[in-house]
């Protein structure tokens, strides 16, 4: 179900490596109820400000409805100058610092 128009949109990012896309990172948007929202594709350096404009366009909502977690041992809320990569603590530092 869509999020109500006003309503704030709170929505978990899974994010794990895309095979063949050397370094790229494919994010999983999952709302609390557990639908899969939307997948992208980012790069690891983008800000999330830049990841959270992708899926309010995908999701038809504003970008101000959107609360972003991160899921795992460093759940919490993300910040607007986060980088992608900080989604997952699991990445390789590797990754990290291509």
């Amino acid at each position: 179900s869509m999020p109500r128009r006003h309503a704030p949109c709170v929505v978990t990012l899974d994010a794990s490596l895309l095979p063949g896309e050397y370094g790229r990172l494919e994010i999983a948007c999952v709302s609390m109820g557990g639908d899969e929202l939307a997948t992208l594709s980012l790069e690891p350096e983008a800000r999330l400000h830049a990841l959270r404009s992708a899926l309010a366009e995908r999701l038809q909502v504003q970008t101000w409805q959107l609360r972003l977690l991160r899921t795992g041992a460093g759940a919490g809320l993300l910040e607007e100058e986060d980088m992608v990569r900080e989604v997952s603590e699991l990445l390789p530092d590797t990754v990290c610092r291509l």
